[in-house]
Formats: structure tokens, sequence, C-alpha cells
């Protein structure tokens, strides 16, 4: 890392413009603490800033290794999200290259996540015996596709996954999160990725309306919100792009406002992404950002196959 550059970073304060509010003294607050931080990093790192780039692989994945078969206590808290934290942790344990790891234990987490899946609608549930949900679907049929294990494939009911999906439809063509839930772009993507991944995208009367719905969340701004005629918010503006991207109706998209969206939520001094116009960084708002840059520049791309049963398209033989 060129230390020039590293010290320009000390330099692209926010600037108020004689208007403070709550968040940009909450801006200024945050920049303030990661001056010292910097400034120290940069005094114990002058020789070699790149040692600041080290990634302490094992300790990740003993973590999340334990963190397979027992949480503390202080999990609690996502009690009902129990996919996603499945998904988090075979997520970065495939990322890390320990796919050993997930070879050992794929029934042990594909036979725990069965017991998620609502019986009755299809789809899976936050835990076990609670109605299904299109997120926690998601979480569930992306951690298993991670184990790369046929037999933790099979335990995917593609014709309940179908069904749930089309419960969830509603007729302007956005999606309802679970039975009676809210409906917004969060939906669409969950269930147009889950009908990526088990290759039913084919289905024109599943998806019908739903790239002209999704367009309509795009804002003056040049993001997306969570539906029509609302702010653009960085999460949704990555449902939106990948649901649209997925659907290969990227032409829907207003490009050029959507860049210039996004280029301006990368905070000058922290270097990472907000979530929404004057708002505080974080790495959540980073992944989604980056990728819906990363999308916008990628526009239609095909679906990736498979050879595996829940990947054949749903009007094969099967």
């Amino acid at each position: 890392m060129d230390e020039k550059l590293f010290l320009s970073t000390l330099v692209e304060n926010y600037k108020e413009d004689d208007n403070p509010t709550d968040t940009s003294v909450q801006q200024i607050e945050v920049e303030n603490s990661l001056r010292s931080v910097f400034k120290k990093m940069k005094d114990k790192y002058h020789k070699n800033l790149d040692e600041l780039l080290f990634l302490f692989r094992g300790s990740h994945v003993n973590f999340l290794t334990s963190s397979l078969h027992k949480l503390s206590r202080h999990y609690e808290y996502f009690d009902s999200s129990r996919p996603w934290i499945v998904y988090w942790i075979s997520q970065s344990i495939s990322v890390l290259g320990h796919e050993a790891i997930l070879k050992k234990n794929a029934m042990h987490i594909a036979n725990y996540l069965k017991t998620c899946e609502n019986q009755e609608t299809g789809g899976y549930a936050g835990f076990p015996g609670g109605i299904a949900h299109l997120a926690t679907t998601y979480a569930a049929v992306n951690a298993i596709v991670t184990l790369k294990s046929t037999e933790a494939l099979d335990t995917i009911d593609r014709d309940k996954l179908h069904n749930f999906i089309s419960l969830m439809k509603c007729k302007n063509g956005s999606f309802r999160m679970h039975l009676d839930g809210e409906k917004d772009v969060r939906g669409a993507y969950c269930a147009v990725s889950v009908a990526s991944i088990c290759n039913f995208l084919d289905d024109e009367s599943l998806f019908d309306k739903t790239p002209e719905w999704i367009a309509t969340c795009q804002t003056y701004e040049g993001g997306f919100g969570p539906c029509p005629n609302n702010e653009a918010h960085g999460g949704y503006t990555f449902c939106s792009v990948a649901a649209l991207c997925l659907l290969k109706k990227s032409n829907l998209i207003k490009f050029d406002p959507l860049m210039r969206w996004l280029v301006k939520k990368q905070m000058k001094f922290e270097g990472g992404f907000c979530g929404r116009t004057n708002k505080l960084v974080d790495l959540l708002k980073f992944f989604q950002l980056a990728n819906g840059n990363y999308q916008g520049r990628m526009k239609n791309k095909g679906c990736v196959q498979n050879s595996h049963l829940i990947f054949r398209s749903s009007n094969e033989n099967i």
C-alpha cells in the first residue's frame, strides 16, 4: 500500500456545509475516532503497510467450525433466523477454502435445515415448526447448495418450494415475505434467486409482471427503494438489480443514475459505503453496494447450470 495514498485518506473529511444534522454530527464523531486509529496504524506499520491486510484464516475457521455445533447464549436474538446463521457459517467456511469441513458436516447441516421446512406450505421457516419465510428459504437453499453434496441437495423439495413461492406471489408481480406479510423487493429477489438455483425461472406465470414492478422501485436518486415511492437504499438496490439480472431484464434499469448513486454512497474518509444518503458507513452496505456496482457493469449474464435434479428445468421429465 502506498504511504501517500494512505495519508491522503486522512484529509477527506465530511463537509457539513454549515447545515449540521444528527447524522452529520455522528459522521464527524466517527471520523474523529478513526483518525487516531489510522495514525497509530501508520506509525506502527509505516515500513510495510501491507501487513495490515493479513487475515487470521485459521482462527476464523476454528470459530466457524465450533459454531456449526454450538452457539453461545448471545445468539438468542437470532433464534428466529437459524437458517441465516447456518448459511453465514457455511458460506464463510467455503470462502476460506475449507470445504472439507463442509463435506464432513454436510448431512448434519442439511438434516437440520430440513427440520425448518414447513411441511404444509413448503419453504423454510426461521426455526423448526415456524411459518415459511422467503428470506429464510433463500438462506436455507443457498446453505445447502454451498455444501456441494448430492445427498444434501436431495433434501430440497422443489415441488414444495415452487408451491410456496407461488403462494407468496401478488397480482402486481411483487412477493410477500410470508403469508399475510409485507411485500417489497427483498421478497422478489429471494423468490427469483431460489427459482434460479432450482431452475424453475422458466415458469412464466410465476414471475409475470415482477420485472416491471421492480423497475417502478427505482427512485429519482438512481437507487432502488423497498417498494414504489420509497427512499433508495443499498440493500434494496442490491436485491432489485440482482433480481432483474437473473430475470434477464436488466434493460429495465436506468443504469446512468444507478451508477451515479452507487459511487456517491462511498464515503471519502473511511472508503466504505453507506446505505442511504447521509447515513453512516457499515460493512453490510459495502457488500450490497459493491455487488450492485458489479451487477450494474455485468448486466445480463446467464444463470449457472448444474446436472443435479434440483437444477433441472421445471419442464423436464424428472
